[in-house]
């Protein structure tokens, strides 16, 4: 499979999500006493392939954690996402199904960076929900991204696309709907390089 077939669809939507975290987790992998990615906000994009990938839809929602309802004093200085956010959200369970219906029936290609099907599909064991991806198209940006970054390339964070391409930094960092737009911004860099 071409890496560049994204550029061959009609739409796109791409989407970021920010979860719980506290000092260390990410080295970790989680494994803490306690430490489960909860999703804090989503975020996503629907994008027109055939105009520069213009942007046609936007999502963008905060969710109450509900095993770890307090956030850390970490997350909330990385995405500036606060602990009155959080509790005026509904909890995932709510959100999830909105995040659902943005994203729309048809199986759009729904593209990511890095492990969010993955932190989707923990939240929806979390709260004992059976078959919630099932239907959905995802396909994982990173590998091509790191491609296109060269064989030193770093394994990317979304926040991180604008400077790593060279891009205007347009976009709030670490927050869900910002990182999608700034991985768009990384695609249509990528779509002038073909």
């Amino acid at each position: 499979m071409r890496d560049d077939f994204i550029f061959d669809e009609k739409a796109l939507v791409v989407f970021d999500l920010e979860w719980t975290a506290w000092p260390g987790s990410a080295e970790r992998d989680w494994s803490g006493p306690g430490e489960l990615r909860e999703i804090i906000q989503f975020g996503a994009v629907k994008v027109d392939v055939a105009n520069n990938l213009a942007e046609i839809g936007h999502f963008e929602c905060f969710a109450r954690p509900t095993v770890n309802p307090i956030l850390s004093d970490y997350i909330i200085q990385l995405t500036g996402i606060t602990q009155p956010d959080v509790d005026a959200a509904l909890p995932f369970a709510e959100t999830w199904p909105v995040f659902r219906k943005f994203i729309g029936d048809g199986m759009p290609l729904t593209c990511y960076n890095g492990y969010d099907p993955k932190v989707l599909g923990e939240n929806c064991a979390i709260n004992d929900i059976d078959d919630a991806m099932q239907g959905l198209n995802f396909h994982n940006l990173r590998p091509m991204i790191i491609d296109a970054l060269g064989p030193e390339g770093e394994a990317p964070v979304s926040a991180d696309l604008a400077r790593l391409f060279g891009v205007a930094e347009s976009q709030p960092s670490h927050t869900a709907l910002g990182d999608s737009r700034t991985i768009v911004d990384a695609l249509r860099h990528l779509q002038s390089l073909r």
